[in-house]
């Protein structure tokens, strides 16, 4: 049976409830709100400023011109069409789809691997599209890991082109999607006259500004181990908190949770000593893909990672409720009072 945690919705209430309009808005008019269904999650898009009202009605059209070229889900769009022509000639696709890709898989270099695009074919399998009612077998996972490859992919600049080598491959995005569109709505509202805006695209939350008193917002990080309260708040200026944890969406077979992030190399839902992964950085689409290739990395691994790429931070948080946090959010990441957190890296 599938079950989905309630927390990626709730992640914009605790936002609000950190940070009422009452004092981020003093003075201000009220802002346009847009919240809607699209990319298989909720999502809500404050604006204040000026052109508040057409800058949430852009986002929002944005938004939803994604959701239709990247959905696996829905037969016309450019990634089902991709994975409907796996192993056969490369498809022209839209300029949106072929950044997105692209940004895709620069991130699978950057992660090693850990961060795999091509794990289409092991979500549908083990049900995470379409709800199954067993494990599958060894014999079918191998099958589709043969098409777990984020080098087969080929991509054609000049005319837009992307090929997906192997029959077996199948691209989901979902790892990515929101935290690149959250980059993309970043570039599209500067364009408008407005003050600053929040927004939260199923629980990839970026934020636009500052409050009104030039104080930074806050945005809770939930604790994975009671969806209903937090362990902490980062504050936050121009800048994306994307979290990833095996609580937010699972399969249940015979008493055992099987979580929705792909471990590329076994073929199975990953096994690991992470609970939740936290991360902080200016850009969401790489925060988004990072969030994943941590929880499959493992504590270990994760803080090894950071230590060779110290660009952004995370807050890691164990399956037996240790909590981790670079150095470099010192100041950032504010713990409860009743929140340990053991620091890493040089400070």
């Amino acid at each position: 049976m599938m079950r989905f945690a309630v927390t990626v919705f709730l992640c914009g209430l605790l936002l609000v409830r950190c940070s009422p309009s009452s004092e981020i808005n003093a003075g201000n008019s009220e802002p346009a709100v847009r919240q809607f269904f699209s990319m298989d999650t909720l999502m809500r898009i404050e604006v204040y400023g000026k052109e508040a009202e057409a800058a949430a009605d852009a986002a929002q059209a944005l938004i939803e011109k994604y959701d239709s070229l990247w959905s696996a889900l829905d037969e016309n769009s450019d990634i089902s069409k991709l994975n409907q022509s796996a192993g056969g000639p490369p498809i022209h696709v839209s300029d949106e789809t072929f950044s997105l890709v692209e940004e895709a898989l620069y991130q699978a270099a950057y992660t090693d691997g850990a961060f795999d695009p091509t794990v289409g074919y092991l979500l549908e399998l083990w049900g995470f599209r379409h709800e199954i009612s067993r494990v599958p077998n060894k014999d079918e996972i191998n099958i589709a890991l043969g098409g777990v490859d984020w080098t087969s992919v080929r991509m054609n600049d000049e005319d837009n082109t992307i090929q997906l080598t192997f029959s077996e491959t199948k691209l989901d995005l979902g790892g990515i999607a929101k935290g690149y569109a959250t980059d993309r709505l970043t570039e599209l509202l500067a364009q408008y006259d407005i003050d600053r805006a929040l927004i939260n695209l199923g629980g990839n939350i970026g934020v636009i500004g500052q409050k009104v008193d030039g104080s930074p917002f806050k945005v809770a990080i939930t604790d994975p181990s009671n969806p209903d309260r937090f362990i902490g708040v980062v504050f936050a200026k121009d800048i994306t908190v994307i979290t990833s944890g095996g609580y937010e969406r699972f399969l249940e077979f015979d008493g055992v949770r099987y979580t929705h992030i792909m471990d590329p190399n076994s073929g199975y839902p990953v096994e690991t000593n992470l609970a939740s992964v936290s991360i902080v950085a200016t850009a969401g689409g790489k925060g988004d893909a990072l969030s994943t290739a941590l929880m499959v990395m493992g504590l270990d691994h994760s803080i090894e990672f950071w230590e060779r790429h110290p660009d952004f931070g995370v807050v890691l948080c164990t399956a037996t409720g240790e909590i981790h946090c670079s150095s470099n959010l010192k100041g950032v990441f504010v713990p409860e009072s009743d929140v340990e957190v053991t620091y890493f890296g040089a400070t």
